[in-house]
């Protein structure tokens, strides 16, 4: 008995067609995600080029110059934007062609309010917290002989803000047409390690823990009877009453150290 083949004329074709419902449409949309992804990369950039500038300035920098200086180099095509300062902002902050529609070449972002950077003081770990506190306990006595500022400072995480609204998702009726797109990233860092950044900065931290900036100021008057001593006793003039060297470290503290040729310690005041 034979059994008679069923025809499948046009199979492949029907199958093309509805595999092309779906293909298509994804194909065209590449040109639009492709774009959000753009400035999805543009979001992450601005957060962290201003944690990172935060840190730079170990927190104390003006939040308002960091975000003026990261909307400046990250959403504008002006040629200075990578310029020492940063220059002022210029008018073209987002408008720029990769970040255009494709239907009718309008911005995508909302430019009437702009790529929006903010830097604002962030909670530490609890941790961090904890070890702060007994830092500042150990040292309080030391703060109580100390000449100066003490410019340790606390609460030194800062978080970095980048949002961008991009305007309607869909040029198509209401309500999709209302939908936006609105992208945020955030990065924070603690920004001040305590680190020394020179001698100058470890001799004011040197004063401020202990009384030699104070009896610096005490002994100023008395030089000209330094001099008059030294006439007779010579041994007099390495007697620095309140002098700090932080560049001398004892050699014993120093793993495989020898001693200086010339130590620092006879020199005059």
């Amino acid at each position: 008995m034979r059994v008679k083949p069923c025809r499948a004329a046009g199979q492949a074709l029907a199958e093309a067609l509805a595999a092309a419902l779906l293909l298509v449409p994804l194909w065209l949309a590449v040109y639009y995600i492709a774009r959000w992804h753009d400035l999805q990369f543009a979001t992450i950039a601005a957060a962290r080029y201003a944690a990172m500038a935060s840190f730079v300035g170990a927190g104390r920098d003006d939040p308002q110059r960091i975000a003026r200086e990261t909307r400046h180099r990250v959403f504008s095509r002006a040629e200075d934007r990578f310029a020492a300062g940063g220059g002022g902002e210029p008018a073209d902050i987002g408008d720029l062609p990769q970040w255009r529609s494709h239907a009718d070449d309008s911005p995508l972002l909302d430019l009437r309010q702009g790529p929006q950077v903010a830097v604002m003081n962030s909670p530490q770990p609890a941790v961090l917290e904890q070890r702060e506190e007994q830092a500042f306990a150990l040292i309080a006595p030391a703060r109580a002989v100390g000449s100066g500022a003490f410019d340790l400072q606390r609460s030194a995480a800062r978080s970095a803000v980048a949002r961008l609204e991009v305007g309607p998702v869909l040029a198509v009726a209401a309500p999709l047409s209302a939908q936006r797109l609105v992208l945020t990233e955030s990065l924070s860092l603690l920004v001040d390690p305590w680190a020394a950044a020179g001698r100058s900065m470890v001799l004011r931290r040197i004063d401020s823990l202990s009384p030699a900036g104070q009896l610096r100021e005490w002994v100023a008057p008395l030089q000209p009877l330094f001099w008059a001593i030294e006439q007779i006793e010579p041994a007099a003039a390495r007697l620095c009453l309140g002098r700090v060297e932080p560049d001398i470290v004892p050699v014993d503290r120093l793993s495989g150290g020898s001693l200086l040729r010339r130590d620092l310690r006879t020199v005059p005041c």
